[in-house]
């Protein structure tokens, strides 16, 4: 993509002035369970990659801030043994802008682009909902039992305006009604279930585990503005704390955490959606190799020391 000459080096000022407004209620039905209600309202500024024409000093023309209408309701349950928090949510997130990467040699609606290019759309609207449930029960005093579920349904609402740039950013093609409705959002898992469990070892040593598996994971638009579901994975994570309490009363916490137990290779996001290949050499654990994808990571695993004083 082109970049910017010498005099042209300054872009000009934008002024994005924004709100929020939320307002809530709960009722507490006795000392072990409460329901609560919320909603809000925001007027978003756009993130700042979208402020700009695909990384140039060229404000976009069509950006505004963008629509969120949040609605939540949940319920709570407390006592001495298990605690569980179940809510439901819907968020219409509307009239955003997003910018899509042509690659090299791509077409666009018969229109070829040997140097790339990028698509830019506007008034782009999301609809967000879903439950999610996280649990704990105190299994005895050595241990506790975790459990958390999120299931969603996150899809685009509506059509967009599409404009197309080649690598000159010159304006190559709008759409003004293009078809996105029904296509789901990407970027993150819109299934999520998690077990762990935390183990009082001593009074001193304390261990923890948690499993996690993430599905419906959708590629995020491509320039062809179509879906990839990416392959489900689940990821195991241990834990060790060990405190030493000081003669003076201060604490010293060592912490050790390993990541990705089992070091496996999943791909935790992509901004291409081509379809997979007949042949099955071409595609990786089902998906196409000729997409964008970034790989998350493998096994790390870090130690950390704190004094509380």
């Amino acid at each position: 993509m082109q970049n910017e000459t010498e005099a042209n080096e300054a872009s000009e000022k934008v002024s994005n002035a924004g709100y929020n407004v939320k307002a809530g209620a709960s009722y507490i039905f006795n000392s072990n369970s409460s329901f609560f209600v919320n909603a809000g309202i925001y007027s978003r500024q756009p993130f700042h990659d979208n402020i700009y024409l695909n990384f140039s000093n060229t404000v976009n023309p069509v950006t505004e801030n963008e629509e969120v209408v949040g609605l939540e309701a949940g319920y709570k349950f407390e006592n001495s043994v298990t605690s569980i928090n179940i809510n439901a949510y819907r968020t219409a997130w509307n009239n955003r802008t997003t910018t899509a990467t042509i690659a090299e040699n791509d077409t666009i609606s018969g229109v070829a682009f040997p140097n790339g290019g990028f698509r830019n759309l506007s008034d782009v609207n999301q609809l967000h909902q879903g439950i999610e449930v996280d649990a704990k029960v105190k299994v005895n005093e050595i241990a506790t039992a975790k459990f958390f579920a999120s299931f969603g349904d996150w899809k685009f609402d509506g059509n967009a305006v599409s404009d197309v740039y080649n690598d000159q950013r010159e304006l190559i093609e709008s759409t003004p009604s293009l078809q996105l409705d029904g296509i789901r959002v990407g970027g993150a898992a819109q299934t999520t279930i998690g077990f762990g469990a935390d183990i009082k070892a001593t009074d001193n040593l304390k261990f923890d585990a948690n499993a996690n598996h993430y599905a419906k994971l959708y590629s995020n638009l491509g320039s062809d503005v179509t879906e990839l579901e990416l392959p489900s994975f689940t990821l195991l994570d241990l834990g060790a704390t060990y405190s030493h309490v000081l003669s003076n009363g201060q604490v010293l916490r060592l912490r050790t955490n390993v990541f990705n137990v089992f070091g496996t290779e999943y791909i935790s996001r992509s901004t291409s959606a081509v379809a997979a290949s007949a042949d099955s050499s071409e595609n990786w654990n089902g998906v196409n190799k000729n997409n964008f994808v970034n790989f998350g990571q493998t096994r790390t695993w870090n130690v950390s020391l704190k004094y509380s004083f």
